[in-house]
C-alpha cells in the first residue's frame, strides 16, 4: 500500500507520510527525471499522501508515462504526459493532479501499454491504447475519453491488465461470477 512502481519510475509513502520518487518526471507531466530518492508531495496538490489508496502507472518510453491517483474517499485523479488521451483529455501533458471521476472502487493499468481503466458503482470503464484490442471495442482504435462497457445488469467487481489483455470478474443479476477479457491471445491466457 505504500509502494507504487512502474518500468521507469518508483513512488514510495514513508510511515512518517512522505512520498518519494526516483526515475522519470514525466508520470508528473515533467520531462526529465530524478536518479535519486527525492521528495514529491507538491506534485500531489491538495492530495494528502495519508489518502493515497492505490496509484498505477503506465510505461511505454522513459518520456511518456502517466498515472491514477485513486484516494480513500474514491475520488479519482490523473496526472502525466498523456500522450494517448489515456487520462481522457486531448493529448497533452498533465502536470497537476486533474479529478476525474469520484466513487471509484478501483483502477488498474499495464506496463508498455497506455491505457487506464477503473470501476465505478459497478460499471467499468477504460481509455487510452487499444493496440492489442484489450479494451474490449471489437477494434485497435483507441479510445480518447473514458468510456463505460455497457454489461447490462451485471456488474463487474474486479479488472486487471496487461499489455496485451484486460480481464474482468463480472457478477451478474444472479449473483453467478464469470471471467471476461479482451485483446491478444497469443500466449493462449485468455483461454
Amino acid at each position: 500500500d505504500d509502494f507504487w512502481s512502474s518500468l521507469y519510475c518508483t513512488i514510495i509513502r514513508t510511515k512518517q507520510g512522505e512520498l518519494y520518487y526516483s526515475g522519470t518526471n514525466s508520470v508528473f507531466g515533467i520531462s526529465s527525471s530524478v536518479s535519486t530518492w527525492t521528495r514529491c508531495e507538491s506534485y500531489f496538490g491538495s492530495i494528502s499522501p495519508s489518502s493515497i489508496k492505490d496509484i498505477k502507472i503506465t510505461s511505454s518510453t522513459g518520456t511518456n508515462n502517466s498515472m491514477l491517483i485513486l484516494t480513500s474517499d474514491r475520488q479519482l485523479y490523473g496526472i502525466g504526459m498523456n500522450g494517448a488521451s489515456e487520462l481522457g483529455t486531448a493529448t497533452a501533458p498533465i502536470t497537476s493532479p486533474l479529478l476525474i471521476d469520484t466513487s471509484v472502487s478501483a483502477i488498474a493499468s499495464s506496463e508498455m501499454s497506455r491505457n487506464f481503466h477503473y470501476i465505478k458503482d459497478g460499471i467499468y470503464y477504460r481509455c487510452g491504447e487499444n493496440t492489442f484490442y484489450q479494451l474490449g471495442t471489437g477494434d485497435n482504435k483507441p479510445i480518447t475519453s473514458f468510456t463505460a462497457l455497457n454489461l447490462g445488469s451485471s456488474h463487474v467487481i474486479a479488472v486487471q491488465a496487461t499489455r496485451w489483455v484486460t480481464r474482468l470478474i463480472v457478477q451478474s443479476s444472479t449473483s453467478a461470477l464469470s471471467l471476461m477479457a479482451a485483446g491478444w491471445n497469443t500466449q493462449l491466457t485468455i483461454g
